[in-house]
């Protein structure tokens, strides 16, 4: 349940605070629409989970094994993941692969940004 709320909480509160704090006390009612748009959006994303979910955790059952070999490669990942953090190696990682790998969103971020800054 966990994971299939994450993205849908991910943006949750960025967006309903810049409702409330920039739209809202602008217009009551574009506020308002705004926000009972999102809460429909919301509402949907929920549904389609409790949905679809059941029949995906159904087709999963290797991965809930609490023996099987994907438990055991997650704690692995999970340690390995911990010492990077530690040691603060994992800045390196990051930067290094966004250096190094032509991803077409660093490309439109960096579109975004004017020349003279």
């Amino acid at each position: 349940m966990g994971f299939s709320l994450g993205p849908v909480f991910s943006s949750c509160s960025p967006t309903y605070a810049i409702i409330l704090a920039t739209v809202l006390p602008q217009s009551f009612t574009l506020g308002l629409l705004n926000l009972i748009a999102y809460t429909f959006g919301m509402t949907a994303m929920l549904l389609l989970v409790s949905v679809f979910g059941q029949r995906l955790v159904g087709k999963l059952k290797w991965a809930a094994s609490p023996n099987g070999w994907f438990k055991k490669f997650l704690g692995a990942l999970f340690i390995v993941v911990g010492l990077l953090i530690a040691f603060g190696l994992e800045k390196d990682i990051e930067t290094a692969l966004v250096n190094n790998l032509n991803l077409p969103a660093i490309d439109f971020e960096a579109s975004l940004i004017p020349n003279d800054m």
